[in-house]
């Protein structure tokens, strides 16, 4: 019986090593801050302008892995014994990517397969940390797969992951990767 190197693992609710930096700089939201107080004509439209950058397509590994996870909730899929309808895409968190990347990053440095961080650390937390004020928030994280497609399918085929994934309550994800460390991280807003 040959041994399957690749794992999977689920908590309630990751990027080509060549694209770690470039993900981390786009991980680093644009923040706005307002007292109270109105804005004028000028300042409405710079904040849109602003909006409108932050919530740009992503690129690279972001739109790639973004793009595979969409196909799957786009027709709907069996996780497990459950057929999961179609649900609505979801969009690219630079924060929740931020989260993702920094725990893959800990995990393969650290040589330690875990949703915990090693600093203690909950996929909840890294969220807030990285500026992503939830209402609802998971994690899929995996082990041992070459690339997007290996890890997503992955993911599709453990019953757990794969409502993850296909959850509607999530509305956003992110996703970071070093070496064949991977982590995903779904939400959605408060």
């Amino acid at each position: 019986m040959a041994i399957n190197l690749r794992f999977t693992f689920l908590n309630s609710i990751k990027m080509r090593s060549k694209h770690n930096l470039f993900l981390l700089a786009l991980s680093f939201p644009l923040l706005i801050l307002t007292a109270c107080t109105s804005l004028s004509s000028a300042e409405e439209e710079q904040q849109d302008t602003e909006e409108e950058e932050t919530s740009a397509p992503p690129s690279g590994f972001a739109s790639d892995i973004l793009a595979e996870v969409n196909s799957f909730r786009e027709l709907g899929y069996q996780c497990g014994n459950k057929q999961m309808p179609a649900v609505a895409p979801l969009s690219w968190s630079t924060e929740l990517a931020s989260a993702a990347l920094l725990h893959a990053q800990d995990m393969s440095d650290h040589t330690h397969f875990s949703h915990k961080g090693t600093n203690g650390s909950t996929s909840a937390q890294r969220a807030e940390a990285a500026g992503y004020n939830w209402i609802t928030i998971g994690e899929n994280i995996a082990f041992g797969h070459p690339n997007i497609s290996s890890v997503v399918q992955g993911w599709m085929d453990s019953k757990d992951h794969c409502k993850n994934i296909m959850n509607p309550a999530f509305k956003d994800m992110g996703a970071g990767e070093k070496g064949t460390y991977w982590s995903q991280t779904l939400g959605a807003r408060r």
